[in-house]
């Protein structure tokens, strides 16, 4: 389960969450939900803690392979790769 569907799922806010987790802030919670930054390993336990097992480690690195697809998708092909 994703972060961010937890979250959502148990009405908790970012800033609860980078209260309990213990990270500088709501935004930093932010950017490892969007899998702009990965959380550190320490991170991703409390993370898994917090949510009781719910969102794991293999969370996260399908996060971060769902965010390089959508980023590969989103690049423009080369002149090269479109005349081909």
């Amino acid at each position: 389960m994703q972060l961010r569907a937890y979250r959502k799922l148990t009405g908790l806010t970012l800033d609860q969450v980078a209260e309990i987790v213990g990270v500088a802030n709501a935004s930093v919670v932010s950017r490892h939900e969007r899998g702009v930054q990965r959380p550190e390993t320490e991170t991703v336990e409390k993370y898994r803690d917090l949510t009781d097992g719910a969102v794991t480690e293999r969370d996260w690195h399908e996060l971060s392979l769902q965010v390089r697809e959508k980023s590969s998708a989103a690049e423009p092909q080369t002149k090269e790769a479109s005349s081909a």
